[in-house]
């Protein structure tokens, strides 16, 4: 498609007469909810969002949206580690941003609100006045405060607390964990790493509130949503809707995938029988040996880093859904102890030997304690995805371990 068919068709999408049976008066500003779809990036995954004004006299379109941020500005990754992310809102012309997403071969759907003219006016005057207070500046969060739910919360506003009334009772049987899943589920280096720094706080089901910090889920949760006409009478809030761009290339799922979860679980099972068969073979050949130090230092490496991270997020950063992480049960900083006795037990030094072995069977045991939290659900939290990749490795370290101890430390005849 032509970028100046795109235009073409946005236009005649945007004009008074594009939804002719329930269109506004043609004197009207007209206000829509612009939703893009999924993108290939890691922040675009959860979609975007945003409230498009069009005053029909003089063809004028405005887009204001939120989220926006800049990955070069000095100290992002530091103020990202903190839970201190302040993010800005936007505005622009409302067919150049809609075309840009369309570009990116993003899918695009467009709601038009039922608004009177007066809610419309200080909608659009209180999205300006947050613009003009240091380009709307505020301290983001992907579930609580993002692009998506600044434009919830202006909605309720407008509707005078319709929306937040009406989501808030709309319960579902979906957390924000199961949400964050289905979107990370394309790439399951990046889907482990998420699941292992969320705590329980994403682990209860949430409502059409609280979903919509998801544009897509905000956009269909509208779809209920009533408000008070002149006359009295309840009458829809979105006067229309019509999808303009379609496009699967970055389709997230609607239900939860499992598929993940078995493929660390795999991997988890698959490392585990490899340790013990390069432990097996390395009682007599040292290449063999090498090999199982080398995996075991690489997940104990991972082990300790990624243990300093979840205590980072727990108990110095403002990351909510971090907190009371149990997936610390799988992850303890004595990986480092076993590091730091590596390059001793490699020489077949029996102290150093026998130090591993301890650090292997104690993220052993504790793993599985972590396994039988998963199970018993005594936090909360949901855990199998990090306990299926977990549990299995650190066993195979211990036990792979302890087949080399016996060889490497020979009992005095």
């Amino acid at each position: 498609m032509s970028r100046g068919w795109r235009l073409g068709l946005l236009a005649l999408l945007l004009s008074p007469g594009a939804l002719p049976a329930q269109s506004p008066a043609s004197d009207r500003v007209a206000v829509y909810l612009v939703t893009f779809g999924p993108g290939a990036e890691i922040w675009e995954r959860f979609g975007h969002n945003a409230l498009l004004f069009r005053d029909p006299s003089s063809g004028e379109s405005v887009g204001y949206d939120y989220g926006r941020f800049d990955f070069l500005k000095p100290g992002f990754v530091l103020e990202f580690a903190r839970g201190h992310m302040d993010y800005w809102m936007g505005r622009a012309d409302g067919v150049a941003l809609i075309n840009h997403y369309v570009g990116l071969g993003r899918p695009v759907w467009l709601q038009e609100f039922d608004l009177p003219p007066a809610a419309v006016t200080a909608l659009r005057d209180s999205l300006e006045s947050a613009l003009s207070r240091d380009s709307g500046r505020y301290r983001y969060d992907y579930y609580r405060d993002n692009c998506s739910t600044r434009i919830r919360d202006a909605l309720d506003l407008a509707t005078g607390g319709a929306v937040g009334r009406q989501l808030k009772a709309d319960t579902t049987a979906l957390t924000l964990r199961d949400h964050t899943r289905m979107a990370m589920a394309y790439n399951v280096a990046l889907y482990a790493g998420v699941m292992a720094a969320l705590g329980p706080a994403t682990d209860r089901p949430v409502t059409g509130w609280e979903a919509s910090f998801l544009p897509v889920q905000l956009m269909r949760h509208l779809q209920g949503v009533e408000v008070v006409g002149p006359d009295g009478a309840p009458r829809p809030l979105v006067r229309g809707e019509v999808q303009l761009a379609e496009s699967e290339l970055f389709a997230v799922p609607d239900t939860v995938p499992v598929g993940p979860t078995r493929r660390l679980a795999m991997i988890g099972v698959g490392s585990a029988l490899l340790l013990l068969l390069l432990a097996t073979g390395g009682r007599r050949s040292a290449p063999l040996r090498w090999a199982f130090f080398a995996l075991a230092g690489l997940w104990e490496l991972a082990v300790g880093v990624a243990a300093l991270l979840l205590f980072w997020f727990w108990g110095l950063s403002d990351h909510v859904a971090a907190y009371r992480n149990a997936n610390i049960l799988h992850f303890t900083v004595v990986a480092f102890v076993f590091l730091a006795v590596l390059p001793g037990m490699i020489r077949g030094n029996a102290p150093r030997l026998r130090i591993g072995l301890f650090c292997a069977r104690f993220g052993a045991v504790v793993s599985l304690l972590g396994v039988l939290v998963a199970l018993t659900g005594m936090t909360g939290q949901q855990m199998g995805d990090i306990s299926a990749l977990a549990f299995p490795l650190h066993a195979g370290v211990f036990a792979g371990l302890a087949i080399l101890f016996r060889t490497m430390t020979p009992s005095p005849s």
